[in-house]
């Protein structure tokens, strides 16, 4: 479990669940991408920029983090985001850097993010802030 998220490795398929449960009745999920990992993340990304679906904005409204470029994200993972032609959000995760919610991974998660000033993400250009495994 990682920050309201709990994670069953099934083989070939990693199924991240969000635990909303703590959260006020009036709250509204974000919307959460589907993840796809890659051998091959720089063939992947030169296919989806021709194809004009790469995502615009920032994750957590943090310009070091765009979601339409490959950037190595605070949970680990190398990868980038795009948006499909129905708006549905998918990310494309480098197949060596994948969060899987290992007990070390979140321990090094924690670890990091105990040296970040603390504050809320705010909702990024087009669409609410994209939450990865940092929540």
């Amino acid at each position: 479990m990682a920050q309201g998220r709990i994670y069953f490795d099934s083989g070939p398929v990693l199924l991240g669940i969000l635990d909303y449960s703590g959260q006020e009745t009036h709250f509204t999920p974000p919307t959460e991408a589907m993840y796809f990992a890659t051998g091959d993340l720089e063939g992947v990304y030169r296919r989806a920029g021709k194809l004009g679906c790469l995502s615009p904005g920032f994750l957590h409204d943090d310009p070091a983090s765009p979601l339409g470029g490959i950037v190595v994200r605070p949970w680990g993972e190398r990868s980038f985001y795009v948006d499909d032609p129905s708006g549905n959000s998918l990310c494309f995760v480098d197949s060596r850097t994948k969060f899987t919610g290992s007990r070390q991974q979140v321990a090094a998660l924690s670890r990091q993010l105990r040296g970040r000033p603390t504050g809320r993400a705010r909702p990024g250009a087009k669409r609410p802030a994209r939450h990865g495994p940092s929540g």
